[in-house]
């Protein structure tokens, strides 16, 4: 981001508390090349702020929204009060990412020995273009790893030091649900019945299945996201409970707690 950008109205932002007086906070706008801007007394809480220091501190790191911004005088009034916290913390993942991905561009630059402007300039579009941010690339390759890039119209040398960095760098944290299956079939091959309903379980997708004490199982599924394993963990148990039922067994499922 260019230094002599800067904010829009109703724009969050990320900012660095520098100094707290009498009538508001001074902050650092850290997408902003360090420009500063000002939070008045009055935009820190909706309720009565006897003492500032009490929702800032020097140092502090924070969420924003930008109220007003006069360009000509250089500033930039901001407002804590007005964010909604599900909003401030997306932009500040938002934000970690964005400067993780930096700094592991500048890892990719220094082993294909290509200044990191160039790749800024050549390469971080098309990267967008696929991916809509450089962190999501390196996701993706952290996960397929070049397969991830094949479609991306960049150098060899790159590819790899992009595979290869973020395996390195990016650990992929994965959504799990875990409850417990009953299953039961008092047949002469019972236990043969449940096996097989415990292996269709399994079958589904990223799913393990582990004895707790017959008949209780312990089932865990893992998904890139809560809603791609609750949609596995569904099939799972659908898949056993309604396959132990047709051979005459009984089946059942609860959540942990």
């Amino acid at each position: 981001m260019s230094y002599e950008e800067w904010p829009e109205p109703g724009e969050y932002v990320v900012a660095t508390v520098t100094r707290i007086v009498p009538y508001g906070a001074y902050v650092r706008l850290e997408e902003y090349g360090g420009k500063e801007g000002f939070v008045h007394i009055s935009e820190i809480s909706s309720s009565w702020v006897r003492n500032i220091r009490n929702f800032l501190r020097e140092g502090q790191q924070a969420v924003f929204i930008v109220v007003r911004v006069d360009r000509r005088r250089g500033h930039v009034d901001l407002s804590l009060k007005r964010t909604s916290e599900r909003d401030a913390r997306a932009k500040l993942l938002e934000w970690k990412r964005s400067k993780k991905a930096r700094f592991l561009l500048e890892i990719a630059a220094s082993r294909i020995k290509r200044p990191l402007d160039d790749l800024y300039e050549e390469f971080i579009p098309l990267i967008e273009d696929e991916f809509g941010t450089v962190y999501n690339c390196f996701e993706a390759a952290a996960k397929e790893g070049l397969d991830a890039l094949k479609d991306l119209d960049l150098p060899d040398d790159l590819k790899r030091a992009l595979a290869e960095i973020a395996k390195e760098s990016i650990r992929i944290r994965r959504a799990k649900i875990i409850g417990t299956l009953q299953l039961t079939c008092l047949r002469s091959n019972g236990v043969s019945i449940i096996r097989e309903a415990i292996r269709r379980a399994k079958e589904v997708g990223d799913v393990n299945v582990y004895v707790i004490g017959c008949p209780n199982f312990r089932i865990e599924v893992q998904g890139d996201n809560y809603k791609e394993a609750e949609a596995t963990l569904r099939k799972a148990v659908e898949s056993a409970i309604s396959y132990i039922k047709r051979e005459g067994g009984q089946g059942s499922f609860s959540r942990a707690r």
